[in-house]
């Protein structure tokens, strides 16, 4: 269990060395609706997890070292439905509404799971199928969409059968309901996407995984008493070559290259800083320099911060149980499956900003270990 006493302590410190640095950066706002704002979107039951931190920053990581653990639910990556739900509302509420709530087709509500581009599920089940691996994975030189698969050349089985019949079968119960009511229908469906869930298993009703939201995680904190967010920070000086590498495509690190990482990086990394600042005792900051020289440590914390027993299945990371090669920004070879690694390539110190130096030594207040 966390010492909160212990956690309240650094966290006064903590706002107090970072007054003027902690506002709430992110531009997009909590959809004005009823429908959103509605106080009885409040839930004191629901167990919600999610997962997100900025891109490049180990979200994948995460997802991966969690997979396996035997209490707690599985997913097979990335979900946008959370996000792009509020995305998608302040663009055309109306449509939004109108579509969501349709009791007889689920397939808008897949179909968010991409920002409205493609049923990711539905096309995973199908590279399966066909064994078909697509050569481009999450992050790496795909900014207008997402990616077809989350993890380098891994490709897996999914009960798509299960996730889309939990879909249609709550449609035709939930009504008119608020966003919290289709929020938990779909998170109940994503976890049937796991041939072995267990509802009776797992400590967790609901899980759900998407790099970068913040909004959407401020709003399920504020209405969820039971959620909790988990997220990695990276270190500016590595996290600027993986950004330009995942970006550029000559690799080259220009004085423009750095500065619209740090323009990513300070951000939202800020943003999470507030997201614990707020919700002290709901969010868990980790390191990704931790997460992959000290996992086993950095493990723990996490799960005593979930409120489950440490499990060693933690040191292998894997999707369904399968060992994966994360997704790096440059392809990586199979002898890395199953292993956690980092770049040794960083970014001279003469050409950071000097506010980082600051706030990342901040963060040892907050962060997990």
């Amino acid at each position: 269990m966390i010492n909160m006493m212990n956690v309240l302590d650094k966290i006064g410190k903590f706002k107090e060395l970072n007054s003027d640095y902690l506002t709430f950066y992110h531009e997009l706002r909590m959809p004005q609706n009823e429908f959103f704002s509605s106080k009885e979107n409040r839930d004191d039951n629901t167990q919600m997890l999610m997962i997100s931190s900025p891109s490049r920053m180990g979200n994948h990581l995460l997802i991966s070292i969690l997979d396996n653990h035997p209490e707690l639910p599985r997913i097979p990556g990335e979900d946008g439905f959370l996000s792009f739900s509020f995305f998608q509302a302040n663009y055309d509420l109306k449509r939004y509404l109108e579509y969501v709530r349709d009791q007889h087709d689920a397939n808008y509500m897949k179909r968010l799971s991409t920002n409205l581009f493609f049923d990711k599920w539905a096309n995973l089940k199908q590279c399966y199928l066909k064994n078909n691996v697509p050569e481009k994975y999450s992050g790496v030189n795909i900014v207008d969409r997402p990616a077809d698969i989350d993890f380098q050349d891994t490709i897996y089985d999914v009960n798509y059968a299960a996730y889309s019949d939990a879909l249609n079968a709550s449609l035709n119960t939930v009504g008119s309901g608020l966003f919290s009511d289709y929020l938990n229908l779909y998170a109940n469906a994503l976890l049937q996407l796991d041939y072995d869930y267990s509802p009776r298993a797992t400590r967790f009703d609901g899980f759900f995984s998407y790099s970068g939201m913040r909004s959407q995680a401020r709003w399920v904190l504020e209405h969820y008493e039971q959620a909790r967010l988990v997220t990695s920070l990276r270190p500016f000086d590595s996290y600027a070559i993986s950004h330009i590498k995942s970006r550029s495509k000559n690799n080259e690190i220009t004085d423009e290259w750095i500065q619209n990482a740090w323009e990513h990086w300070y951000h939202k990394v800020i943003d999470y800083f507030y997201l614990k600042a707020a919700y002290p005792e709901k969010v868990c900051l980790v390191s990704f320099d931790d997460l992959t020289g000290q996992t086993k440590k950095v493990a723990k914390g996490i799960c005593r911060f979930l409120d489950v027993g440490y499990s060693k299945s933690m040191l292998t990371p894997s999707v369904f149980g399968i060992p994966v090669k994360g997704n790096a920004s440059t392809a990586r070879r199979d002898s890395v499956r199953g292993t956690f690694y980092n770049s040794s390539h960083k970014l001279e110190k003469g050409r950071i900003p000097e506010d980082y130096f600051h706030l990342w030594e901040s963060f040892d207040l907050v962060k997990t270990i």
